[in-house]
């Protein structure tokens, strides 16, 4: 399994800031070391390392299940250390720090090298495109949860809300769901698409093979959190600055306009993304709104007018201590991909490679157990839609008996 991993790899589209084509600023910045990193030294500084993770990834590609178990002992950090003879720069190791944080939300040694490969930095002449595995095409006015409230309002009746599953047991040839504020509900089938480390709170009294119970017990999210700070002006929006996104070592991993494709306004947001152990720390900070001015401060001696422009209003996110989720999206750290790679869901025309994810009647879906699409709401939509098949497939067999 896995070996289509990140092939069609689709992320929120964080860089499709069409307002802004045409202006003579650069679509995206790099601050580090107190300077900023122009795209053509940086496509110098990258191009072998980015030349040895291609041909990592072609090696992955030929021969999934040769290679994939020795990259993946290793972890991105390992990874960058035994290759740092093609980095001759200290700031890439900051730069990859950033692009683990930001598409994992784990450290460097958190996550596994295979991660970091298939991120796949593309060099082509004085040009950088630092995550050439996304090809984000879509965006929703108003926001994505539009599409679910939409899904929501559709299925008007047929949805209970506040129900906290407690339990899964066996009950004769169905299953007892038992929750904590509600009465027990009996089910023939049963899709589970609750974050592992949520599951992992729930009693599973039911048969499941070893290795999905020990996915459920040792699967981990990425820790990532937003703050996002309103603005008088785009001010980022200068030759020294950006029109969709920054990389930085400023205390926060990345930092994009928010409000893209609005350009009838004149002010504008910006999205400060923390990743890993930034995230984490975040759960402990009570003055959030002193956090953001200071990642302003620092934009602000880098592009002038930072500060002016700042209106000092900030909101942020709380995944990571959200009992909900408790993490943001799926991370893999060493050996785990090659470890619980038959686990995932694989979609594919060849019904020899396909993979599903259950246990009899107990399905399992969500963006952590998609192949292709973990870490993205594709993997959610992706594996809800197989699960759903598959029970579709399980009715038509039994109403055939």
């Amino acid at each position: 399994g896995t070996k289509n991993l990140h092939s069609a790899h689709a992320t929120f589209p964080r860089f499709s800031a069409e307002d802004a084509n045409g202006l003579p600023f650069p679509k995206e910045a790099y601050y580090f070391d107190g300077t900023s990193i122009s795209e053509s030294e940086l496509a110098h500084d990258l191009r072998q390392i980015a030349d040895q993770m291609t041909a990592d990834a072609t090696l992955l590609d030929q021969d999934w299940d040769t290679y994939a178990p020795q990259f993946d002992r290793l972890s991105a950090a390992d990874y960058l250390a035994f290759h740092a003879g093609k980095i001759n720069k200290p700031y890439i190791f900051k730069l990859f720090r950033d692009v683990v944080h930001t598409e994992f939300g784990g450290e460097p040694h958190e996550s596994s090298a295979i991660q970091l490969i298939l991120v796949l930095p593309v060099i082509d002449g004085q040009s950088v495109e630092l995550l050439s595995y996304s090809d984000e095409v879509y965006s929703v006015i108003g926001g994505s949860a539009k599409i679910t409230d939409a899904l929501g309002k559709a299925l008007a009746g047929h949805i209970k809300l506040g129900m906290r599953l407690k339990e899964i047991k066996k009950h004769g040839s169905k299953f007892r769901l038992a929750f904590a504020n509600q009465p027990p509900v009996d089910a023939d089938i049963v899709i589970v698409a609750i974050p592992f480390p949520v599951l992992n709170g729930v009693l599973l009294d039911v048969k499941l093979p070893k290795l999905l119970r020990r996915f459920i017990n040792e699967a981990k999210l990425g820790a990532n959190e937003k703050i996002i700070g309103s603005f008088t002006s785009r001010f980022w929006r200068h030759l020294r600055g950006f029109t969709s996104a920054a990389w930085g070592d400023l205390g926060f991993s990345e930092v994009w306009d928010a409000t893209q494709r609005q350009p009838s306004r004149p002010d504008g947001a910006l999205n400060f993304f923390l990743g890993g152990n930034q995230a984490r720390q975040l759960a402990d900070i009570h003055n959030i709104t002193a956090l953001g001015k200071q990642f302003v401060s620092r934009l602000n001696r880098l592009i002038p007018g930072a500060s002016d422009a700042a209106t000092g209003q900030f909101i942020h996110t709380g995944w990571t201590k959200s009992p909900l989720t408790k993490g943001s999206y799926a991370n893999f750290k060493p050996g785990q991909l090659t470890r619980f790679g038959s686990l995932l869901w694989v979609e594919s025309d060849i019904p020899d490679e396909r993979q599903q994810v259950g246990a009899g009647n107990l399905i399992f879906a969500g963006e952590h157990l998609s192949d292709a699409f973990y870490g993205f709401m594709n993997g959610g939509a992706q594996t809800g839609r197989w699960a759903t098949t598959l029970i579709l497939e399980k009715i038509a067999a039994t109403t055939k008996k």
